[in-house]
């Protein structure tokens, strides 16, 4: 028998009722303390400038590691603006999506379509049905002070749509990664494409860029050489263009790795790495194989380490390759010199960065060295081609083990002064904080 089969009917109506009541009150006071969240986070909101950060083919990882190059930028560009803006993110869909940004959208990116290693989805942005209906979507819901866009790709219909559909005030930033047009060559190398897709899609890069360029109120160029490329070749005044060269990290602390490149004290290791799938690595590192390990191979303490997403595993006479490596800061301290024998490649080499962080002597030829702060002599030896001369600067810092301790000591010194993610910060929101004022000046 149960307590309530004792009360009366009526005593236990009251009960019941009593019940429902103090629930339905409990239920009350909950929600009207969700209410109130919600007005407070919406007046937050509503109180900070919104960006909307649009990556046509990658992830912006806000708290995830990541290493590859245009990832690294454009995830590192999201970290800053997350801290002062109210930020928006339209991003490629995965699998797994790490819903680190409370206000973060992906789209299908058509990722399936390619031409044998060249993927088209990014590059048919301006086109795609599910980037262009979730872009809209954003834009009349948030009405953002700017849209950043990493790449040209998808510019000019962003573009359109703001300006000329939803007639927003909204400024148009192009975020770029390297000259777009001169890139395209590179990739045109490929010995797998096709000739006839060479050729169209070279030309298809320059138009692409060319209409971005034109539909864009500003463009953050990663270094002064690009800067000075796109006010040549478009025309353009150089007051429209912002140099920011993104993606240094400084470690704290930097974790030995465990992997043993070294036989004896006495070896000098000359490190180079990169993405194996990037046309302009592959041939840097078949020049260390083909050229630098032949004519240095009288230095029989000197081995060659290669390393890198995609990079197969292999050792020779004195040369070591370990593909990829977790620990990069650790595994790179393991060794004495790095070396960058790039006569191609666009944009900036994130490579020294971490080359700088570790605080190695570095040797690179002029495209590697572009937009690093890097001076010839004094922190690092430039070298126009990987030929005799460059043969003989890694010659010269094998031979002087104090030379390369001070080539390390100022190439940490650059970054922690030139490229420290505080530096860069403050340039970022000076540059949009600026933009957002003469906007509302305008409305």
């Amino acid at each position: 028998m149960t307590i309530y089969s004792r009360l009366s009917d009526k005593r236990l109506v009251d009960i019941l009722v009593w019940k429902r009541i103090t629930l339905i009150n409990a239920n009350i006071k909950k929600l009207k303390y969700v209410n109130l969240r919600m007005d407070i986070m919406n007046e937050e909101f509503n109180s900070k400038p919104t960006i909307l950060l649009i990556s046509p083919h990658s992830k912006v990882r806000l708290k995830e590691a990541v290493s590859y190059g245009f990832e690294r930028r454009i995830s590192y560009l999201g970290r800053i603006l997350n801290k002062r803006y109210n930020m928006i993110i339209i991003e490629p869909e995965e699998k797994k999506t790490n819903k680190d940004c409370k206000t973060k959208f992906t789209f299908q990116s058509l990722s399936s379509i390619k031409i044998r290693n060249l993927r088209l989805g990014s590059l048919l942005l301006d086109i795609n049905p599910f980037f262009l209906l979730k872009l809209i979507r954003i834009l009349k819901k948030y009405r953002p002070s700017a849209v950043i866009i990493s790449f040209p790709f998808g510019i000019t219909l962003t573009s359109i749509i703001i300006k000329k559909i939803l007639k927003l005030n909204s400024i148009v930033i192009y975020n770029s990664h390297n000259v777009e047009t001169e890139y395209s060559k590179i990739i045109a190398k490929d010995k797998d494409l096709p000739p006839i897709i060479k050729f169209f899609y070279c030309k298809f890069i320059y138009v692409i860029e060319k209409l971005a360029i034109a539909c864009s109120d500003y463009i953050i160029s990663v270094s002064k050489e690009n800067k000075s490329f796109f006010c040549k070749k478009y025309s353009l005044n150089d007051e429209k263009i912002l140099v920011i060269n993104l993606g240094a990290k400084i470690p704290e602390e930097i974790i030995k790795s465990d992997i043993k490149l070294r036989i004896n004290e006495n070896e000098v290791l000359a490190v180079f790495h990169g993405t194996y799938t990037a046309t302009h690595n592959r041939i840097a590192m078949d020049t260390i194989q083909s050229y630098l390990s032949r004519k240095l191979r009288r230095y029989t303490d000197l081995k060659f380490i290669l390393a890198g997403k995609g990079v197969p595993e292999f050792k020779e006479e004195n040369i070591i390759s370990v593909g990829f490596v977790e620990n990069l800061y650790g595994f790179l301290s393991l060794c004495d010199i790095a070396i960058v024998p790039m006569e191609e490649g666009e944009g900036t080499k994130l490579k020294l960065f971490d080359y700088m962080a570790v605080g190695l002597p570095i040797i690179t030829t002029k495209k590697g060295a572009e937009g690093m702060g890097l001076i010839d002599g004094e922190n690092a030896f430039i070298i126009d081609h990987v030929d005799d001369d460059f043969v003989s600067a890694i010659e010269n810092l094998v031979k002087n083990p104090e030379l390369r301790k001070e080539f390390g000591i100022r190439t940490r010194k650059l970054i922690e002064e030139e490229f420290h993610p505080e530096v860069i910060k403050d340039k970022i929101y000076k540059f949009l904080d600026n933009i957002i004022l003469e906007i509302s000046k305008d409305i």
